[in-house]
Order: C-alpha cells, then sequence, then structure tokens
C-alpha cells in the first residue's frame, strides 16, 4: 500500500520491477472527506486511499473517525435549518472550526504523507429554502474559505447546488461513489451484484441495490435505492420489505453475494441479518478502516471523499434516474487552499483524461 498510516512498513508489498513500482506509486492519490449527518449532531470524516481515474477508480483502503458537534452548535444549526435567515455566517464560522478541528485528526492518521491530501471534500444537510414559485434552493451549511484558510487544503462543496440546477432534487448524490466502491466491478464481467444496509441512529434507512460492473464502465450503471424507517416498522415487515427489494427481478440477473451494513442504530445486527437469512446470503458489517471503528462513523463519509475524487477527475457524479436530473453534471464548487496545495490539486486535474460524453451532455 502506498500510504502506510500506521507505520513506515507497506501493509502489502510491493512487487515487480523498478518501473513498475513507480507506475504503480504514482497511482495512487490521497483523498480527505468530512460529512456532517442530516441530524447536525456528528461529524464522520474519512482518508480514501483510490487508484485509477474517472469511471476506472478503485478504492484501495479507507481509514475513518467521527465526532458529536457540541450541543450549543448542533442546536443552532437545526435551528437555521428548520427555519432559515440571514443569521448563519457567524454559525458557519464556528462549525468551519470543528471542521478543522477534525481534520487534523484525520490529518494525524495520514501521518507522513499529510501533504499528499489532494483535496477535503464536505458534505451536510445544507439549508433548503424554497422560493415563491417553489422552487427549491440549498445553501450549503459550510464555510470553503474559512474552512480552507484554516486547513490550507483546497475545499469541494455544495454538491447537491449543481443536480438542482440540471432539475434534479439534490439527494442520492452518493449512489455513483457508493456503486465505485462497493459494486463488483473486475475487468472482464461481474460474478455477482453487491448490496448495501445504511442505518442512523434515528432509524432512517437506505438500501442499495449495486448492479456488477460489465467490465467497460461505460455507461450509468442502474443503481437502486429504497428508504425506510425501521424505528417505525416491525422487524419482520422492514425485513420483509428490504428482502423484497433486494430480490427484485432485474435485468441484471447476478446473484447477491452478501448484505453489508453500517450504522448506530440498536439492533442493526440483527435486522441486517434476518434480511441475509431471508435471501439465504450472509450479512457482514461494512469495512471502514483500521485504525478507528467508531459505531457513529456515517459509512457515506467515504462517498464524500470520491465525490471530491470525481470532481478532481471531471467525471460527472448525479445518476439521473435517482435525482431525477435531466442529465449527468460534474457536482460541486472548489475553494482554493494554500498556493502549494492548489497548485498540486491543478497538476492532477491537468494530468487527468475527462471521459468521452454524448453529444447532448457536451453541448
Amino acid at each position: 500500500m502506498l500510504f502506510p498510516f500506521r507505520n513506515a512498513t507497506p501493509r502489502r508489498p510491493i512487487v515487480g520491477d523498478k518501473l513498475d513500482r513507480y507506475a504503480l506509486l504514482n497511482s495512487a492519490r490521497l483523498f480527505a472527506g468530512l460529512r456532517l449527518s442530516a441530524d447536525f449532531l456528528a461529524l464522520s470524516g474519512a482518508l480514501v486511499i483510490t487508484e485509477g481515474r474517472g469511471k476506472h477508480l478503485r478504492v484501495k483502503h479507507t481509514e475513518t473517525q467521527a465526532a458529536l458537534l457540541p450541543d450549543s452548535l448542533a442546536a443552532d444549526l437545526q435551528k437555521q435549518a428548520a427555519a432559515p435567515n440571514g443569521q448563519w455566517p457567524t454559525l458557519l464560522a464556528d462549525l468551519a472550526e470543528f471542521q478543522a478541528s477534525q481534520f487534523d485528526q484525520l490529518k494525524c492518521l495520514a501521518g507522513k504523507f499529510v501533504d499528499r491530501i489532494l483535496c477535503l471534500a464536505v458534505s451536510d444537510p445544507g439549508f433548503w429554502i424554497r422560493d415563491f414559485d417553489g422552487r427549491l434552493t440549498y445553501l450549503s451549511a459550510c464555510d470553503p474559505n474559512k474552512l480552507s484558510d484554516l486547513t490550507g487544503v483546497s475545499v469541494i462543496d455544495a454538491f447537491p447546488a449543481r443536480d438542482l440546477a440540471a432539475g434534479g432534487s439534490g439527494g442520492d448524490l452518493e449512489a455513483l461513489p457508493l456503486w465505485l466502491w462497493l459494486a463488483d466491478r473486475p475487468r472482464i464481467a461481474a460474478q455477482h451484484s453487491s448490496s448495501l444496509l445504511l442505518v442512523d441512529r434515528q432509524g432512517r434507512a437506505t438500501g442499495w441495490f449495486l448492479p456488477g460492473s460489465d467490465g467497460l464502465d461505460e455507461i450509468v450503471p442502474e443503481i437502486e435505492r429504497i428508504k425506510l424507517d425501521a424505528s417505525k416498522l416491525p422487524p419482520e415487515q422492514f425485513a420483509g420489505a428490504l428482502s423484497a427489494f433486494f430480490r427484485r427481478p432485474r435485468l441484471a440477473k447476478l446473484p447477491l453475494a452478501e448484505i453489508q451494513y453500517s450504522g448506530a442504530f440498536a439492533g442493526l445486527e440483527n435486522l441486517a441479518g434476518d434480511v441475509g437469512g431471508r435471501l439465504n446470503v450472509r450479512a457482514v458489517p461494512l469495512a471502514l478502516g483500521e485504525t478507528v471503528n467508531h459505531p457513529g462513523v456515517d459509512a457515506e463519509v467515504v462517498a464524500t471523499a470520491l465525490l471530491g475524487a470525481l470532481f478532481v477527475d471531471q467525471m460527472p457524479a448525479n445518476v439521473p434516474l435517482l435525482s431525477g436530473a435531466s442529465v449527468q453534471r460534474l457536482l460541486g464548487r472548489i475553494t482554493p487552499g494554500t498556493p502549494a496545495s492548489w497548485r498540486n490539486l491543478l497538476i492532477n486535474m491537468t494530468d487527468s483524461h475527462p471521459p468521452t460524453m454524448k453529444l447532448r451532455d457536451a453541448v
């Protein structure tokens, strides 16, 4: 592994001659992500090592951590989300300071490779405002200028805004990153489909069906999801609805290999095991890193870091089938960090080869 976070010894030895080793070392990249939970109570962080670019991106390793926001800050953010007004600049500056402190913890995980972090991707519930025409507007709960100044790293945020501009809902933007991370994507053809169950501490559950790749990844995969409330449904009804969703006939008739699950909901292991039993597959916890295994870690923080990677690779990241957008769009806005960080990021983006687009998307 290129970035041995714990010590100077790589987790896996690198084999081959010097030329192959040099090519491998220069293919790995390090991204950071911060994700604020939907209830504004917790902030998750992730370091993600990737290889490849754009549609060929592969996740090689993750490290994650989580922390609870101060009660007063969480309460103020919740009030702003319920009734947005013009008093949030100071509030967002306070949040940026807390985010910067969490990023410092992530840098400790990276150790001597801290200067290899290309960018910091940030996602949050944000503030949603409906104008007099009924149109939704998304305002990010991130102060990117303050955050980039405190961390020195270029910040990418406001991912839902571009999807909204393309006619989408601004939601389900983690679909493609989760597929890149967890789907069966061999070089020739997939052997199985993948599934993921995420349940937060309030019981809000999302089930993801991630179809296997054809080995080319030329088209947007037909990712599907179902949303349920585990706190309001009896366990048997919850497991029945999920198993029916995963068992539903699809064009890609690849069998499910297992049910991966993650979240801080009490009894999640039993719920996932029940779903797996109905589908005759095993249920396994989602691997979120080796350094910290905090039950409050939001698994989607890895997807946030990958949204930053897709922005760097100039790869459209929304899935119109899920968000309702008319076309795929590059998601996010970027705020430069220090001159050195910005220069490294520009060099990486210059070396990237954007994917070929259809004519209607290119116009």
